[in-house]
């Protein structure tokens, strides 16, 4: 028998808006997509349940969401569980074929786990770079999900895959803007990602303050 855990953190939101026979559970915060958005691309999703399909379209929305998520989805025959471009919230997996956990801390998946073995090549590792290389961790049989993942969990046949729905892409292009150019699209940019937080937290009923730490980075923050 094939046990699966799940642990889902508790301030995780649940996604507005209806979708058939689906659980959604989106963990912590997305800042330039509305609710209506958000629900939008859920159904999109649900409606293209191919493995080839999910991956085209989570890939595509990542690109373009703003914020730091872990989203999970849970229906009558996948578990599907994806996060943002580039990795803001850890998650964790084993893939012990009698037991498949997922878990946003290791501790958790330590507790569950039937066999706990530590892993020397990593140990050392840690003791060398202060953390393990690549998606493996100290432990043996429990990785830690890449940024732009998505983990695909098939209730019916009981098995897990794990897959990259987008891929950084570091070849450099020609850009037809000059470097002013570029300065001002990146201060936009900049300015843009400020405002989205502000007005997520304050329709959230949070009052805004900002830390100076004397620093030119805290002070630019606090100008925006």
């Amino acid at each position: 028998m094939v046990r699966l855990l799940l642990y889902l953190v508790s301030n995780a939101d649940f996604c507005p808006g209806s979708v058939k026979n689906s659980i959604i559970v989106l963990e912590w915060i997305i800042y330039n997509k509305s609710q209506k958005e958000q629900a939008h691309f859920f159904e999109k999703l649900l409606g293209n349940i191919t493995t080839k399909s999910l991956l085209e379209i989570i890939g595509e929305f990542i690109k373009d969401a703003d914020g730091e998520f872990i989203v999970q989805i849970v229906t009558s025959r996948k578990v599907i569980i994806f996060n943002n471009y580039i990795g803001s919230l850890p998650l964790y997996y084993t893939d012990d074929p009698n037991c498949i956990i997922i878990s946003r801390e290791i501790k958790t998946i330590l507790e569950f786990a039937e066999r706990i073995e530590p892993d020397r090549k990593r140990l050392t590792e840690y003791l060398m770079f202060e953390h393990a290389l690549g998606i493996g961790t100290i432990f043996k049989n429990i990785y830690r999900i890449e940024s732009a993942s998505v983990l695909e969990v098939d209730l019916i046949h009981k098995n897990l895959h794990v897959y990259k729905s987008s891929d950084w892409n570091f070849v450099q292009e020609a850009s037809p803007k000059d470097k002013k150019g570029l300065i001002c699209e990146l201060v936009v940019s900049l300015d843009n990602a400020v405002q989205n937080r502000v007005k997520v937290f304050e329709c959230e009923g949070y009052k805004i303050s900002a830390d100076l730490s004397g620093g030119h980075d805290s002070r630019v923050i606090l100008a925006l």
